[in-house]
């Protein structure tokens, strides 16, 4: 199996292009994130273009699906990401994602400035 983190390997392109290169060799692909839930939503549209894929991996959400991963507001994209267990795409054009910023602020470590314009 070979894992790929889209936000490391050279984004949506590069990582396809892995992902390509291993189904000559039927090795099956799983993709892993830990940068945050752009990442996630980019990982699981690389998923959904990947013939021998098995799973994701990122950060657990909370049960309450609060917070950073688990607000679908924060994205504007809809639909929660995570639903059974299984990452959810919707139907908007690109990544299908209208960051909120002001909301995101809120989610700002103790101390941390804004770096938005």
């Amino acid at each position: 199996m070979i894992e790929i983190d889209v936000s490391m390997s050279g984004g949506l392109l590069e990582a396809k292009k892995i992902a390509d290169l291993a189904e000559l060799y039927y090795i099956p692909v799983a993709t892993h994130n830990v940068a945050g839930p752009i990442a996630t939503v980019a990982s699981a549209h690389l998923a959904a273009s990947i013939r021998e894929f098995l799973g994701h991996e990122m950060f657990a959400l909370k049960e309450s699906g609060e917070g950073l991963h688990g607000d679908p507001e924060i994205l504007g994209y809809g639909r929660p990401l995570m639903e059974n267990g299984y990452l959810q795409l919707n139907d908007k054009p690109g990544l299908g994602i209208d960051v909120n910023e002001e909301l995101l602020k809120k989610y700002l470590a103790k101390g941390e400035t804004w770096w938005g314009n």
